[in-house]
């Protein structure tokens, strides 16, 4: 059984597909697809009827597709570009990776001798092979894909059906911006064309990519039916701290062989060795984690989150989390509520300063329903000076370990892109999500960042803090830790 995407627009069962037509393909160049690979071809190869020509279409002009390394995405590709190809006259598809070298390798070593393993398709598909014009041409629709290096002027003057962007990690985002404005264009004026960007985890300069799995994750969400397909496995969102279990792997990773997954082409006791050998860099190439560290995008969609406004919830049960900016210049206190339809937060207090708080948090105790208050009383915590008051006040508190910070604010953007968590709107809570950072801790696991923000994230950290400490949220009693 295929594990699911961690996030994934779904097939919609009544449209064709050219999956179809693509999996035929790659069998007849002696490759039975995977599961995973299969499931992502039906989804982004889904067909409409165009509007003004009743022609069929594809549903999704920009794919996005992230899936760890060594799982079959260069087949995955070639399937795609040849059924691009084969399916129509004067299709045209380009193809390019991190750069032109490791483009035409991927087709020299790869594609060709994949292609001229199948005897139906030699007499038909041609290479080129000249350094710099590496071409593969249908005789039989006059279409071909052509290998090209990632740089703007590449593609100047060409019409394209199918663009692919493979190993996207390799481009900042003003080198990736460069790049679409390039390429976009060239899909304008052919109905159906697609933008395929595809990757496994980048690491700290990935910033292009970072944007692109952010977008995708929000196309998913709101699931249009249309525009952008994003298919993505990955532990992102996961609490760190579980990153050595075999089980987190396989969730992780769709190539994996099991019991359940016969056809996976990778061993568990391979992938043990490469935790061993180096866990952070086993994080990124196989649990498909990327480093985001050097983004400067928001961890929380904006546009996500304003989705998610909701009325102030009745006061039952309410676990609060405390967070204090660096230098202790502000404070902010929010409740997790919890109802039929998920988490609620809500900002109840912020203000300038840490001394109001306690008094602030025993006045809230005495007048909800409170089952815990939580917050990091680490010695380098800037809330470390709120453990002994809140003790002497008699507050059920939960310390939080650094397992907890990361936990929940990795927690609470994987709950944002699923939609199970809602706010109470508040400006300072929409500063805050559009100013948070991510600060990566070793290990891969990472923290909103309270010094490199620009502004003050002590609004979403208290969020995470209080929804990670709600009983119901987790299904188990708050650990109230005195």
């Amino acid at each position: 059984m295929l594990s699911p995407p961690r996030y994934a627009t779904p097939r919609r069962p009544d449209r064709p597909t050219t999956g179809a037509p693509a999996a035929v393909l790659a069998n007849l160049c002696g490759v039975a697809l995977q599961p995973w690979q299969r499931a992502t071809l039906d989804v982004a190869g889904e067909l409409v009827r165009h509007d003004d020509t009743g022609d069929l279409v594809h549903a999704y002009r920009i794919v996005t597709v992230s899936v760890g390394r060594r799982a079959g995405k260069t087949v995955l590709i070639l399937a795609q570009i040849l059924a691009t190809i084969t399916a129509h006259r004067r299709r045209f598809a380009f193809y390019t990776a991190q750069n032109g070298k490791a483009g035409a390798e991927r087709f020299r070593n790869d594609w060709v001798p994949l292609i001229a393993a199948a005897p139906i398709l030699t007499d038909r598909i041609k290479p080129r092979l000249t350094n710099g014009t590496e071409t593969l041409t249908d005789r039989d629709t006059a279409s071909y894909m052509r290998v090209f290096a990632p740089i703007p002027k590449a593609l100047h003057g060409d019409a394209a059906d199918l663009i692919v962007f493979d190993e996207a990690w390799a481009f900042d985002v003003d080198r990736g911006r460069e790049l679409e404005i390039a390429a976009f264009p060239l899909t304008a004026t052919r109905p159906g064309a697609q933008v395929w960007i595809i990757s496994a985890a980048g690491d700290v300069t990935s910033t292009w990519w970072a944007a692109w799995l952010d977008a995708g994750r929000s196309a998913a969400l709101a699931d249009t039916g249309g525009g952008h397909c994003h298919i993505e496995w990955t532990a992102d969102g996961t609490d760190p701290y579980t990153w050595d279990d075999e089980a987190v792997w396989i969730a992780a990773h769709p190539a994996i062989r099991t019991a359940d997954n016969p056809t996976g082409v990778i061993d568990l006791a391979f992938l043990r060795d490469q935790y061993t050998r180096d866990p952070e860099q086993f994080a990124r190439s196989y649990l498909n984690v990327t480093d985001r560290t050097g983004t400067t995008s928001t961890p929380i969609d904006p546009v996500v989150w304003d989705a998610l406004a909701a009325d102030a919830p009745p006061r039952d049960l309410v676990a609060f989390g405390v967070s204090v900016a660096p230098d202790q210049t502000s404070a902010a206190v929010v409740a997790c509520h919890h109802g039929p339809a998920g988490a609620v937060v809500e900002l109840v207090d912020h203000r300038p300063g840490y001394s109001w708080v306690v008094g602030r948090v025993t006045e809230l105790v005495d007048r909800w329903d409170v089952a815990t208050v939580g917050f990091d009383p680490a010695g380098q915590s800037p809330a470390a000076v709120l453990a002994r008051p809140f003790d002497a006040a008699g507050i059920p508190v939960t310390r939080f370990g650094l397992a907890d910070v990361t936990g929940s604010a990795a927690d609470l953007v994987a709950a944002v892109v699923a939609g199970t968590v809602r706010h109470v709107p508040h400006p300072a809570f929409t500063a805050a999500v559009a100013g948070a950072r991510r600060r990566l801790l070793p290990g891969g696991a990472w923290a909103f960042d309270r010094r490199g923000a620009d502004v003050d994230v002590s609004p979403v950290e208290a969020a995470a803090f209080a929804r990670w400490c709600h009983p119901a949220v987790h299904n188990a009693p708050s650990p109230m830790i005195r």
